[in-house]
């Protein structure tokens, strides 16, 4: 939830800043589609809470690389890569997280805090 609240701050406040602002734009939209993603895994048990939280800290990882990376205002071609790559990286892991077939409870105590 930190991170969407986070990432959506990012889009609004990079959003007027000229041609780079659309490859930001799709880097943080990016990111809160895979939190969503993480979140919906938790709710609907394709995931159990260990998976979700080694992929909210490789998101979490993610977004600290993104506000490094844009402490200047733009994204080099090379920090752009960079972003990519670990988004990727991100979204495998997710998928393969979804699809690895550990059961989640969505109504444990433990999902509901995250």
């Amino acid at each position: 939830m930190k991170t969407r609240i986070l990432a959506a701050s990012l889009l609004v406040a990079l959003a007027s800043s000229g041609a780079s602002a659309q490859t930001t734009a799709n880097t943080v939209q990016r990111d809160v589609n895979q939190q969503t993603r993480i979140e919906n895994g938790l709710k609907d048990g394709s995931l159990n809470t260990k998976e979700a939280s080694r992929l909210e800290s490789e998101q979490s990882k993610i977004d600290r690389l993104q506000a490094k990376e844009l402490k200047d205002g733009k994204l080099s071609p090379q920090e752009r890569a960079q972003l990519l790559r670990a988004q990727n990286r991100a979204s495998k892991n997710i998928k393969a997280a979804e699809i690895h077939g550990a059961k989640g409870n969505p109504e444990s105590k433990s999902s509901e805090r995250m």
